[in-house]
Formats: C-alpha cells, structure tokens, sequence
C-alpha cells in the first residue's frame, strides 16, 4: 500500500487452526510488516509468531494457553498468557 507521501506499506500474515480432538483446538500464526518512509529515511521491518491451544477438561475446566513472539522494531518481546476457569 503506498500512501500520498510515499510512505510503502507491506503487510501480509497467514493462520491456521485444526481440532485434533474433541476438546482441543489449536491455532498458528505469523506475520511481516514492512514501512519504507523514504521522506524521513525510516526502513521499519517487523516479524511475529504465535501460538494458542484451548483445552476443555472434564465438563468444567477450560485451560487457555497463548504465546507470541516479536521481531523488529524498537523493542522485540515475547507474550505469554495462560488462564484456567472452572464452571460452575
């Protein structure tokens, strides 16, 4: 995408989830971004990778685990999330 000043702007990202069972899904995901600004100079190029699984047990519990991972920029990272409930 190219804006009005010249700014270019490439964005693409790809995902798949599956369920290999019942009570169980997974999903991954990536993707790039990459920002030419020739008016300022600035080349900004960015990565990320993730990953999620939900998992039923039992007739009450769910458990929730994410991951994802940043390249590029000013401050690449890694997020972790995990979360358990219970139904009552």
């Amino acid at each position: 995408m190219t804006a009005g000043d010249g700014i270019v702007t490439d964005f693409s990202t790809l995902g798949v989830g599956l369920d290999p069972r019942m009570g169980c899904h997974v999903e991954l995901s990536g993707g790039t971004r990459r920002t030419d600004n020739p008016g300022v100079g600035v080349l900004d190029d960015a990565r990320w990778e993730s990953g999620s699984l939900d998992l039923t047990l039992g007739r009450r519990s769910y458990v929730y685990l994410s991951l994802e991972r940043d390249h590029g920029g000013l401050t690449p990272s890694t997020q972790v999330y995990t979360s358990l409930s219970w139904r009552y």
